[in-house]
């Protein structure tokens, strides 16, 4: 295999892997094919919309910071769920650095094929590693790719990964530049609401302990639409063991200038607002989780 093919499918199997630890924070929903449209806020559905919001900003603030992070530098905790997965996915990339072929075989079973192609589909068969102290991993499925100089563009679908005895169900699209490390993506994944939601190219500062600010982001709600989302005050998203954001404003921006937003009272509470552009003026009302 030529040098620079190789190179390219190091970095790719190591591209890969990383965003599986990134999507280990919810079971993904397959979307239609149909367009969405996009969603006026109402009555009904703004509190909806609002927590939609809300969810889905923790969905990409986690798993884009996970993306951005090489395997090297994760915490040293055996405690730590991520920090062991991360671990065991840093072995596997050292393992592929130094394979002479592409298809990988599972530590207890299963393997992974990678074709010596620019383009093409990376396969999971069953692919089983271990992991210390939680016990295997198992993950079947397809991922698609392309590569066009600096960018790699990957596409999981229906992609499940088995774990803990639970089963999660990854679909998502990035491209990722390879010479800046830059991440954009779509993904998709079922709310506590059981609502298949789809998130895109949400732009933000900060962290999940000190308060995320969102500049830009825009959100699919399936059956309703679209909707754009932007933090009027940054969130904390972390310290609160119902897995809810502490404190900061989420704002859900429709159509016809409608909006909705969500203010995080406390672990335990939140404040709905609401513009319906129907000259009523901004409505709003407290909630408990």
């Amino acid at each position: 295999m030529k040098n620079f093919t190789k190179s390219f499918f190091n970095l790719l199997f190591l591209v890969v892997t990383l965003s599986l630890v990134a999507c280990g924070g919810g079971g993904g929903g397959g979307g239609g094919n149909t367009a969405p449209t996009a969603a006026t806020i109402t009555a009904d559905n703004a509190e909806s919309l609002a927590i939609a919001a809300s969810e889905s900003t923790q969905e990409a603030v986690v798993n884009e910071s996970a993306q951005g992070a090489l395997p090297f530098s994760v915490p040293d905790s055996s405690n730590d769920l991520e920090a062991a997965v991360s671990r065991k996915i840093a072995q596997l990339y050292l393992q592929q650095l130094s394979a002479t072929g592409l298809i990988i075989t599972g530590d207890c079973g299963g393997s992974i094929n990678i074709p010596e192609t620019a383009t093409g589909t990376i396969t999971f068969n069953g692919y089983c590693t271990p992991v210390p102290g939680y016990g295997n991993m198992i993950m079947n499925g397809s991922v698609t790719y392309s590569y066009n100089d600096p960018y790699v563009s990957l596409t999981y679908s229906n992609f499940t990964v088995s774990f803990g005895g639970e089963t999660q169900t990854i679909n998502m699209s990035m491209t990722v530049n390879i010479n800046t490390g830059e991440i954009t993506y779509n993904s998709s994944f079922v709310s506590s609401s059981g609502v298949t939601l789809s998130y895109t190219n949400f732009e933000f500062t900060g962290n999940a302990q000190t308060g995320v600010t969102v500049t830009s982001g825009q959100v699919t709600y399936s059956g309703i639409g679209y909707f754009n989302v932007y933090t009027e005050s940054p969130v904390v998203l972390s310290g609160c063991s119902n897995g809810r954001p502490m404190s900061g404003i989420i704002v859900a921006e429709g159509s016809n200038s409608t909006m909705a937003s969500i203010t995080f009272d406390g672990c335990d509470s939140y404040t709905l607002c609401y513009d319906l552009n129907d000259g009523a003026g901004l409505i709003c009302d407290t909630g408990m989780w």
